[in-house]
């Protein structure tokens, strides 16, 4: 018989982890949005980005900590911008707290300038609030 293991899962931890689930999702998408339109490889992100496609591998598969860092510097890697927003809970009529949805909202991929990529396109991926 195999050990059982349950684990209850706080508020604060359920919301970190659907956000920084959200962040990497999306830029997952961007890269494959790239390997697509460019034939970009993960080896071109991690030189660009100056570590290994080791690295690049773990932090876009989650087995390792993506950073704010290494969001930008992916990102940036990609000829893309990121942006973020935040929006404040939402109260019901009662006064009580209802909680959020961490989804940020239709994602609108835009161009920028932001970060320009000698003659290559630049994108951003704009989070707007649900509110």
């Amino acid at each position: 018989m195999m050990p059982s293991y349950q684990f209850e899962i706080d508020e604060k931890s359920d919301a970190s982890t659907r956000f920084i689930s959200q962040v990497r999702d999306e830029l997952v998408k961007a890269v494959l949005h790239e390997k697509k339109e460019r034939n970009l490889s993960q080896h071109d992100i991690a030189q660009a980005v100056g570590t290994s496609p080791s690295v690049i591998s773990r932090q876009l598969s989650g087995e390792a900590n993506l950073t704010l860092r290494s969001v930008a510097e992916i990102a940036w890697a990609l000829g893309w911008a990121p942006s973020f927003a935040l929006r404040k809970p939402e109260i019901d009529v009662s006064g009580n707290f209802v909680k959020p949805e961490l989804t940020a909202g239709p994602v609108e991929i835009s161009r920028s300038t932001a970060f320009p990529r000698s003659s290559q396109r630049s994108n951003a991926i704009v989070f707007r609030s649900v509110a």
